[in-house]
């Protein structure tokens, strides 16, 4: 460990990025690196300067265009756009302001259309709070879904309490982003991810 050199920490860096990894990625072992120097120092190890002192471990900031919410017209016009098909998730989306895997883990038995709540239970969904809540039924939410219901059971579906409110195909969650942004194109607003639509109740 002390005989690591400065040039040394530098041209460790400079052959992470000639692996083809990912500028975050690269900084992610560098900052590593730096806490084991950082442990080795406070454990008395060495009382050397830090070699990786200098050699840059954060990402550059990308400069990412703001995002403004969409309106109650534009959200009609993207559940209007979906069809039966993805009707459910772009009015979850949009109208719950639910995170993409809570809204993709969210099954029948956690609306209760009686009380007007929705209940988020994170089974298998991974989201910075990771905690059981409760949020608002939207009225236009509660119609779509209760429509959805009544689609279902002319058609001699049964209710199924712990099935995907989403469906099989929409429980797949690398598609969901580019079918919303297909989706807001056909409804005449491009460029819209499932977080956009979050914002419009977050």
């Amino acid at each position: 460990l002390c005989s690591i050199t400065r040039r040394e920490a530098q041209q460790f860096r400079l052959w992470l990025s000639q692996q083809q990894f990912a500028e975050a990625t690269v900084c992610k072992h560098i900052r590593a690196a730096k806490v084991v120097w950082k442990t080795a120092v406070d454990w008395e190890a060495t009382h050397m300067p830090s070699p990786w002192r200098g050699v840059r471990s954060t990402a550059p900031v990308k400069d990412v265009p703001e995002r403004r919410p969409i309106g109650v017209v534009e959200g009609e016009a993207l559940i209007a756009a979906a069809g039966p098909r993805w009707r459910n998730i772009v009015a979850v989306f949009f109208s719950a302001g639910l995170r993409r895997n809570e809204a993709l883990t969210l099954r029948w038995c956690d609306i209760d259309f009686n009380a007007g709540r929705i209940t988020v239970r994170h089974e298998g969904a991974q989201t910075t709070k990771k905690r059981r809540r409760v949020v608002r039924l939207e009225p236009r939410l509660a119609e779509i879904l209760e429509h959805h219901l009544k689609a279902e059971h002319a058609a001699g579906i049964a209710y199924n309490p712990h099935g995907f409110i989403v469906g099989p195909r929409g429980n797949h969650k690398p598609g969901i982003s580019p079918v919303i942004k297909t989706l807001g194109e056909r409804a005449g607003i491009p460029g819209i991810p499932p977080p956009t639509l979050r914002q419009a109740r977050s």
